[in-house]
């Protein structure tokens, strides 16, 4: 909260983390026990853009994320938004670097994703995520191994009792 010189109150935006001390502390130390708990499995860790063109997150959706995009407009890089997951950019930054033969690529990742709540949904509009994904392994090889990883991240909070749903 600030307060301007004419002493109205500023307030920062419902539903964006604003995390200090303590609490950062917690959420830094959960994304890094997962990223070296994943790494461990040989992902590489990469780091994904916050803004992409919006057509790319239309167009892995298949529009249904279109009413849930921060979008922005401007003459110098055209329509972009905010990520509201890592997928795509991943995707395309791989793309982009060229594809070898190196497969399966092996990718993780961590940081916020913002999305527009659903409706009367809660308020959250920012969340963190920490994500892998495993390129080219197809079939129950590759489902297996993320399945693993998912207990095994689970495992380093002693979580014990939990549902996985798998779609």
């Amino acid at each position: 909260t600030v307060t301007t010189m004419n002493r109205e109150t500023i307030k920062g935006v419902k539903g964006f983390d604003e995390v200090f001390d303590k609490n950062y502390s917690v959420k830094s130390r959960i994304a890094d026990m997962l990223m070296n708990k994943f790494s461990n499995w040989g992902y590489m860790r990469v780091e994904a853009p916050l803004f992409e063109s919006t057509e790319l997150f239309l167009r892995k959706s298949r529009g249904e994320l279109a009413s849930r995009l921060y979008r922005l407009k401007d003459s110098s890089v055209g329509d972009v938004s905010v990520r509201p997951e890592f997928t795509s950019s991943v995707i395309r930054s791989l793309i982009g670097q060229g594809l070898d033969n190196k497969w399966p690529r092996r990718v993780l990742y961590s940081g916020s994703v913002y999305r527009r709540p659903l409706g009367d949904a809660a308020d959250e509009k920012e969340t963190m995520q920490v994500g892998v994904e495993l390129l080219g392994s197809e079939g129950l090889l590759g489902d297996s191994e993320i399945m693993s990883m998912v207990l095994a991240g689970l495992e380093t909070f002693s979580i014990n009792k939990a549902i996985v749903k798998v779609n």
